[in-house]
């Protein structure tokens, strides 16, 4: 992908890009900030984790920490929000405190600031400064509020409820939980991203969502997109790649299984099942996570160790690049006719894409099997697996659970990227992916990985910037006003009048 390479110059930071083969590379290589502002051509963003730590940036990709805001944890969902030359650090349940840098000189903290879960704040093009929020409601579903205020810590109106989680939406399709919102003014609308669905990743089915009106204070539930604005790659991979044997996800399967330790050669294709049970595939306990069904789970597997073997026939010849597609909670073997080509001892909450090389199938009379083991006393069992075909098609990530939501103007001004967190092959990680419009409709090309085929160019550094690595200005010629290099931005001094600088 696109390199970018960076000098020090006299305390300033020049950046400038080399190009190579054009793609995203998520997810990214560091956790990207829970907020991020864009300052003197630079990013700022606070740690996703609460930790009071900021990271800078020049590209949206590449992230050095530039300290700790706070002495200790800062506890609880921040923000970060510069306004009128100053900037505004707000943590949950602490408050506020001010600088008049992004990283440097906080003040102690202010007990006074706008409340709510998820906080964002959004300032209008006429700057007009607005709190977006989630509250949960009577009955614990959640929803977006709108808080306009006065100025950063004073509420100029009540809050408004924007939108709320009703049952039979599709957006409240297993659990009225809407969450983390993010709020846009792009060409005179109004966009409301949001979080939906169940936020556990065991049910994969947390997705981003989106919201268009012309007026901030006139949100409903008519103005939602009738599909999500992104959602997990497993159904696109499921389309692309040719299904051997289907996942619990998509169909009941037929198995044989043990709960107890069989003879030697288990495996093997030959192998005699007298004393095995019959049963429908994936196997675990609970079947729920968070008062929600997880759909792929349908014979109770409550403790110890199980085994389990499919058959199948190959319908048309050898497959081209045989993958495997399993969901497993503690450690896993997997044979193909005997022989092991998948072992794990981990844990994936998720379903996760793994290419088996190794493994001879037959014309007819394939087996797989599967011995797994619950982790002691561990919350959840879960066993569920398939195979697919990629073809001539590559072996991408499963990407799932999809959530917290925001929008960042690109280095070049005229970009809009997408961050996101989701899981990646069961493990949560961080996604950056570009915004496009089409008239008023909001679309993003994502969720991308490493593999996913097309054009998915990173960010466009600016076709021209000055980062002012020294005091000298001497590209630019100045007409009237008192101009000076401060902190790595050249800005006009005086108070009154006009300043102009003209680029040489």
């Amino acid at each position: 992908m696109s390199e970018w390479i960076k000098r020090i110059l006299g305390g300033g930071l020049v950046a400038f890009m080399v190009t190579g083969s054009l793609a995203m590379d998520n997810p990214q290589a560091v956790g990207f900030p829970g907020s991020v502002i864009r300052y003197n051509g630079a990013y700022y963003g606070l740690d996703s984790e609460t930790t009071g730590g900021i990271w800078t940036s020049v590209n949206l990709m590449d992230w050095v920490s530039a300290g700790a805001l706070l002495e200790g944890p800062a506890g609880g969902a921040n923000e970060l929000l510069y306004r009128n030359g100053l900037f505004y650090l707000y943590v949950a349940g602490k408050g506020y405190a001010v600088s008049a840098h992004p990283h440097k000189g906080f003040s102690t903290w202010i007990e006074s600031a706008p409340s709510g879960e998820h906080l964002r704040l959004f300032q209008d093009g006429d700057g007009a400064l607005f709190a977006v929020s989630r509250k949960s409601g009577s009955k614990g579903a959640g929803e977006i509020w709108l808080h306009h205020l006065a100025t950063p810590w004073r509420p100029a109106a009540r809050p408004k409820q924007l939108l709320d989680g009703r049952q039979g939406k599709w957006d409240s399709l297993e659990c009225s939980n809407l969450g983390q919102p993010e709020m846009l003014n792009y060409r005179g609308n109004y966009y409301l991203l949001y979080a939906v669905n169940q936020p556990g990743p065991r049910t994969g089915l947390r997705e981003i969502n989106v919201a268009v009106n012309e007026n901030i204070l006139r949100f409903d539930h008519s103005d939602k997109a009738s599909n999500p604005l992104m959602v997990r790659n497993m159904e696109r991979l499921a389309r692309t790649y040719k299904t051997l044997l289907p996942s619990g996800e998509y169909a009941e399967w037929k198995a044989r299984y043990s709960l107890k330790k069989p003879a030697p050669g288990w495996m093997n294709v030959d192998f005699d099942l007298k004393g095995w049970r019959s049963g429908k595939g994936g196997f675990g306990d609970p079947f729920e996570d968070g008062g929600e069904r997880i759909q792929s789970l349908r014979t109770k597997w409550e403790s110890g160790p199980i085994w389990i073997r499919r058959t199948f026939d190959l319908p048309v010849g050898q497959p081209q690049t045989p993958v495997l597609y399993i969901r497993h909670e503690g450690a896993v073997q997997v044979f193909l006719n005997g022989k092991k080509v998948f072992e794990s001892t981990g844990t994936t909450p998720t379903y996760i894409n793994r290419r088996l090389d190794g493994g001879t199938f037959r014309p007819e009379g394939n087996v797989l099997a599967v011995r797994a083991e619950s982790k002691e006393n561990g919350e959840f069992r879960a066993i569920d697996f398939g195979l697919f075909d990629a073809g001539d098609a590559p072996v991408e990530p499963t990407v799932s659970g999809l959530d917290n939501p925001r929008v960042i103007e690109g280095p070049n001004g005229f970009e809009r990227w997408l961050t996101y967190r989701a899981y990646w092959d069961g493990i949560a990680g961080p996604g950056l992916d570009r915004i496009f419009f089409y008239g008023n409709e909001m679309v993003v090309d994502g969720p991308t990985t490493t593999y996913t085929p097309g054009y998915h160019p990173p960010p466009a550094p600016p076709t021209f910037s000055d980062s002012f690595p020294t005091k000298e200005v001497s590209a630019w010629e100045f007409g009237d006003g008192d101009w000076h290099v401060v902190d790595g931005a050249l800005q006009q001094v005086a108070s009154a009048g006009v300043g102009k600088a003209y680029l040489r």
